[in-house]
């Protein structure tokens, strides 16, 4: 008996992605050495996946870290954005007051790593309602963890709530820029007249998603 891997599946990244083939108990008289490695050399790929395996100079080898992230892309394009859970941050009708300084219009508690181990892979998805009369009112979300960390900004500047002219809209949309923690924390949506003359935001939720990276 005899461990074998196939040479033309194991490739070079993109193409040996999740294409190794080991048999570790082969007979070798049913496997051809032009189209197996009999008995190789896997010391390089200890521990590593099998889709993070490559075929280089005939020896087999773990990838680079550029390789890898070649194969992450590639899943990423390929794997679908995954729905894992939704809460209301803002249920009814809040008017925004303050003019300059941030008020806090409503906000909700998360474990996002309850949900999505791969905290990484993780996306806060916010949609709201808002009325406004005059340009230059802002909403933005936070995260805190309530353990004396810094507050994180999800997005990395201010959202502009255009004018509406005191009419309903509902197209404020917006995905998280900045990777989540893996803790219990407070997620908070604020906002500021900045200007304008009114404004009013309501029925926001937030939304947990998975983007399709895979570590």
């Amino acid at each position: 008996m005899a461990v074998v891997v196939n040479k033309f599946k194991t490739g070079t990244p993109p193409v040996g992605n999740g294409k190794v083939v080991v048999d570790r108990s082969a007979n070798t008289a049913l496997f051809s050495t032009s189209s197996w490695f009999i008995n190789p050399d896997l010391s390089a790929v200890d521990g590593v996946h099998l889709k993070y395996w490559k075929i280089t100079s005939g020896s087999i080898l773990a990838m680079t870290d550029a390789d890898k992230l070649s194969i992450r892309t590639a899943e990423a394009v390929a794997k679908p954005i995954v729905f894992h859970a939704s809460s209301k941050i803002i249920d009814g009708v809040v008017q925004i007051e303050t003019s300059s300084s941030w008020q806090l219009l409503g906000g909700v508690v998360s474990n996002p790593a309850f949900f999505i181990p791969n905290i990484s892979a993780a996306l806060g998805r916010f949609v709201t309602a808002y009325n406004t009369v005059g340009s230059g009112a802002q909403i933005r979300i936070s995260e805190d963890d309530s353990l004396g960390g810094p507050v994180k900004f999800l997005r990395t500047t201010p959202t502009e709530l255009p004018d509406t002219s005191g009419s309903w809209k509902q197209d404020v949309h917006l995905d998280t820029t900045t990777v989540l923690r893996p803790t219990r924390n407070m997620y908070l949506i604020e906002g500021r007249l900045n200007g304008a003359t009114s404004a009013s935001v309501g029925f926001a939720s937030i939304t947990l998603l998975e983007k399709g990276i895979v570590e």
